[in-house]
């Protein structure tokens, strides 16, 4: 229980600076460079996430509003 209670007296401390954390780049990439970078070894990279469903999920919803720029990168079905 001490223990717990150190750790809420120093949550302050513990959230006020970046101390260990590398710098952040001057320009931080967009969404769409960041996901266009990531490697993809295989066409079920993360069978946990089931991205299957999602993109067809996506692609299949009426009222979502993909922007133009991440079109070429959501499949029209997998």
């Amino acid at each position: 229980m001490r223990f717990a209670r150190q750790l809420v007296d120093m949550r302050a401390e513990l959230i006020s600076d970046k101390f260990g954390a590398p710098d952040a780049p001057d320009r931080l990439p967009t969404a769409v460079e960041t996901f266009s970078t990531m490697p993809d070894d295989s066409p079920d990279q993360w069978p946990h996430s089931d991205l299957k469903s999602v993109y067809n999920y996506l692609r299949g919803s009426k009222h979502l509003r993909i922007p133009s720029q991440w079109e070429p990168h959501l499949p029209k079905r997998i």
